[in-house]
C-alpha cells in the first residue's frame, strides 16, 4: 500500500511540474547551477552539485529550471517515504493503522506547502529529506544499539552541512534519544573515527564553493579561499545565521507575532483538522503510561518545537509583504513533516475512539463492519479536501511565465551596449535566470548584482567575465565610481535610483521596470514619453493586471505575487512621470493599474493625491494623502499635505486647518523620506 501511494504522489509531482522558475530564489539557484557557481549563502553546495549533474543530462527534454525541480520531486516523495518509516517504527504494532498512514501521507503530499516545494525549484525538500532520513536513522539506533547507524548517521550530517545549515535543529532531538541510551552506547576509538570519516566525507561537496570561486563563476556569493570564508557562507553570517536578515525588527511583540502567525499557517494549511487531531494526540501523549512511546514521542515534540515556535521566534521574520511571508513559510516545510507525525497518531486516536464507541453502540457484526467501513471512507474527505483545495494554484504555475518574463522585460528593453545594475531579490534573480539560461539575452549586455560591488570577491569575477568592463572598485562609492567611468562607453540602467553625488550632470529617467541614466541636456521629455508608451504596449507580462482582476489562484503562490510588485513600482514611476509633463489621463491610468496589482502600496495613495492636486479638486487631494498618513507617518506624504496646504487651498482659513492637521502628523513622523 505503501509503494503504491509514493508511485501515485510521484506520478502526480511530475504531471504537475513547473517548468520554470516562479519567483523568489529559484532563478538564483539554478543560475548558479547553470553556471557552476554558487548560490546565496549557506551556498547549498550539495543541492548545486546534484543540480549541476542533473542539468546536464540532456536526454531530458525540459527546461534548466525544470530539471532542477527533478531533485525537488526526488526529495520530497523519499521525504515522505522516511514519515512512512517514522510512523511504522513509531506506532507499530498497536498504534498503527496502514489506511490511517496512508490518509495521513495523503493530507501531507496535497498540503500546499509540500506540494508546492515538490514542483518548483528549491532546496528545502532535499533539506527536509536529510532531516527526516537522519532522525530515522537516530530512532533505529535508540532501538537497536546498532553502530552502523551511527556511521550512516554521520555522513547524512555531514551532507546536510553541505546543504543548509537549519538541518541542525533536529540535533536537539537526536541528541536527547543518544543521551537516554548512554548507558549502553559502546563507541571504540574505530567506531569514532569511522564517524569522523563519514562526516568528514559528507562535507565534500562543499569542495563546489572552491571550485567555482577559483574558476571565477558568474554567481558567486563570497570568498571561498579560507577555511573561515567557507564557514562565513556555510553559517550565512552577512545576513544571521537564524535570521532573514540584517532588516529584521527586535521587538518583543514582532516575535510573539510570529508565533499567531505560525498557528494560522498550520490552520491554512492543515484546517481544523489537523488542529483536532493534533489536540487528541497530544492529550493521549500527555496521559500514556507508555514509557516507550512516551520517549519517542518527545523526540518528535522536540522537534515540532525546535521547527517551529522557537525557530520562528528567534528568526522574527518581517511581517509585511508577500515576498517576506514567502520567505517565513518556507521553513514550514520540515515542520510539517514532524508535525504530521503527531497529526497521523491523532487521527488514529479519533478512529480508534470511534471504532470503540461502535463496538458498544452496534451489536450486528455486519452493520458493526459496515458503519466501520463509512467511517474510514469518510476520513478521505481530508486528504481529498487538501487535493481540492490546492490544485488550482498548483496547476496555475505548470506552463505559467509571469517569473521569465520579467526577466525577459529586463533585458529586453534596454539598448546594447549596456550596464544592468539589479538589486531586490525577484527583479535579480528572474533577470539572471533569463541572462545565463538563454544566451542570446547576453550579447552586449552586463547583468551586475549592484550589491555585490560592495564586496571584495566580486570585482575579480566581473574582470573575468566582462573584460571590456572597466571597474575602478576601491574605496568610496564603488556603485557610484562603476557608473562614472564607464557611462561614456555603455548605456547604463538600473532599478534602483542610486544616489550620484559626483555626477550632477546626470538623471535616472524612468523607461518601464528599469531607469536609464541620461545627461540632463540630452534628456527629452518626448523621447522618454515614447520610449514608455513603447514598453507598456509591448511588454511581455501584458495583462497581468486582467489576471488580478480575475483573481488567478497563481497568485496564492506568494512569490509570484512578488512579481506584482516588480510591475507596480513601474506603474508608479511611470505615473510620476506623467504627473510632472501635466499629462493626467496618462497618468490616472498608471495610477489605477498600480492600485490593482499593490492596493496597499501607500504610494499608489501618493500619487493619487498628486494627481488631484494638479488637477485642482484639494479636497480629493487631502483625502487621498490621510489615507496614507493613517497608515504611515512618511515624511514623503507629509510633504505632499504640506504642498496642498501651500499651493492648492486658497482661503487662509482652510491653510491654517491644514496646518494644525500637518503640526499633529509631525510629531508621529519616524520614517525618513522617501524618494522617487
Amino acid at each position: 500500500m505503501s509503494s503504491f501511494t509514493l508511485f501515485f504522489l510521484l506520478l502526480v509531482y511530475l504531471v504537475t511540474l513547473s517548468k520554470t522558475i516562479f519567483g523568489g530564489d529559484a532563478g538564483d539557484l539554478v543560475s548558479a547551477i547553470i553556471t557552476k557557481g554558487f548560490a546565496h549563502p549557506p551556498g547549498y553546495s550539495l543541492f548545486t552539485l546534484l543540480g549541476i549533474v542533473v542539468n546536464s543530462l540532456n536526454f531530458i527534454t525540459i527546461s534548466p529550471a525544470g530539471r532542477v525541480t527533478l531533485i525537488s520531486i526526488v526529495s520530497t516523495v523519499l521525504s515522505l517515504y522516511f514519515f512512512i518509516k517514522i510512523i511504522k517504527v513509531l506506532f507499530k504494532p498497536k498504534y498503527y493503522s496502514g489506511w490511517i498512514l496512508t490518509i495521513t501521507v495523503g493530507v501531507l503530499a496535497f498540503n500546499y506547502i509540500i506540494w508546492l516545494y515538490a514542483i518548483v525549484p528549491e532546496v528545502f525538500p532535499l533539506n527536509t529529506l536529510l532531516i527526516t532520513s537522519c532522525f530515522y536513522l537516530s530512532i533505529l539506533f535508540y532501538k537497536s544499539n546498532k553502530v552502523f547507524y551511527l556511521y550512516i548517521l554521520s555522513l547524512i550530517i555531514g551532507l546536510a552541512t553541505s546543504h543548509h545549515h537549519t538541518f541542525f535543529l533536529v540535533l536537539p532531538a537526536l541528541m536527547f534519544l543518544l543521551w537516554k541510551e548512554r548507558r549502553k552506547i559502546r563507541v571504540t576509538i574505530f567506531s569514532l573515527f569511522i564517524c569522523l570519516l563519514m562526516f568528514f566525507t559528507g562535507l565534500l561537496p562543499n569542495l563546489q564553493l572552491i571550485i567555482a570561486y577559483n574558476n571565477k563563476a558568474p554567481i558567486i556569493w563570497g570568498n571561498a579561499t579560507s577555511l573561515k570564508g567557507i564557514i562565513y557562507i556555510l553559517l550565512r553570517q552577512g545576513y544571521g545565521t537564524f535570521t532573514a536578515g540584517s532588516f529584521i525588527t527586535n521587538l518583543p511583540i514582532h516575535r510573539f507575532l510570529q508565533l499567531k502567525n505560525l498557528f494560522l499557517f498550520i490552520l491554512s494549511d492543515f484546517t481544523f483538522l489537523g488542529i483536532i487531531a493534533f489536540a487528541a494526540a497530544f492529550i493521549y501523549y500527555y496521559k500514556s503510561t507508555n514509557k516507550h512511546l512516551k520517549l519517542l514521542l518527545t523526540a518528535v515534540l522536540i522537534n515540532i518545537v525546535s521547527f517551529g515556535p522557537f525557530f520562528f521566534f528567534y528568526a522574527n521574520f518581517p511581517l509585511s509583504g508577500s515576498f517576506f511571508f514567502a520567505t517565513m513559510e518556507r521553513f514550514l516545510h520540515g515542520f510539517y513533516f514532524f508535525l504530521a507525525i503527531f497529526i497521523y497518531f491523532g487521527l488514529w486516536v479519533i478512529y480508534d475512539l470511534i471504532k470503540k464507541i461502535l463496538n458498544i453502540l452496534i451489536k450486528n457484526l455486519f452493520l458493526k463492519k459496515f458503519s466501520l467501513f463509512v467511517v474510514s471512507i469518510f476520513f478521505l474527505i481530508y486528504p481529498f479536501g487538501q487535493l481540492a483545495r490546492n490544485i488550482r494554484p498548483i496547476l496555475a504555475l505548470k506552463n505559467n511565465n509571469f517569473a521569465e518574463n520579467l526577466g525577459r522585460d529586463v533585458l529586453t528593453f534596454t539598448k546594447p551596449p549596456s550596464i544592468i545594475l539589479l538589486s531586490q531579490d525577484t527583479v535579480l534573480f528572474d533577470t539572471q535566470y533569463i541572462y545565463f539560461s538563454q544566451p542570446r539575452f547576453q550579447k552586449n549586455k552586463i547583468i551586475i548584482h549592484a550589491n555585490k560591488l560592495l564586496t571584495d570577491f566580486y570585482g575579480p569575477v566581473l574582470s573575468s567575465q566582462y573584460p571590456q568592463l572597466k571597474l575602478g572598485l576601491k574605496k568610496g562609492n564603488r556603485i557610484e565610481k562603476l557608473i562614472e567611468i564607464n557611462k561614456n562607453r555603455f548605456n547604463i540602467y538600473s532599478n534602483e535610483k542610486y544616489p550620484l553625488p559626483n555626477l550632477a550632470n546626470y538623471l535616472w529617467v524612468p523607461q518601464g521596470i528599469l531607469y536609464k541614466l541620461e545627461k540632463k541636456s540630452a534628456i527629452s521629455n518626448t523621447s522618454t514619453e515614447q520610449i514608455l508608451d513603447f514598453f507598456w504596449k509591448n511588454y511581455f507580462n501584458m495583462g497581468i493586471e486582467q489576471q488580478v482582476i480575475n483573481n488567478n489562484p497563481i497568485f496564492k503562490n506568494l512569490f509570484t505575487a512578488d512579481i506584482l510588485r516588480a510591475y507596480s513600482i513601474a506603474h508608479q514611476n511611470t505615473a510620476y512621470f506623467y504627473l510632472e509633463q501635466k499629462k493626467l489621463e496618462k497618468a490616472l491610468g498608471h495610477i489605477n493599474t498600480s492600485i490593482i496589482l499593490k492596493p496597499d502600496d501607500l504610494d499608489n495613495n501618493f500619487l493619487l493625491s498628486k494627481y488631484y492636486e494638479i488637477a485642482g479638486d484639494c479636497l480629493n487631494s487631502q483625502m487621498a494623502i490621510e489615507k496614507a498618513l493613517a497608515e504611515s507617518t512618511d515624511s514623503l506624504y507629509i510633504n505632499q499635505l504640506k504642498d496642498i496646504a501651500d499651493n492648492c487651498y486658497q482661503k487662509e482659513s482652510e491653510k491654517n486647518k491644514m496646518r494644525q492637521k500637518i503640526k499633529s502628523y509631525q510629531q508621529n513622523a519616524k520614517i525618513k523620506l522617501k524618494s522617487f
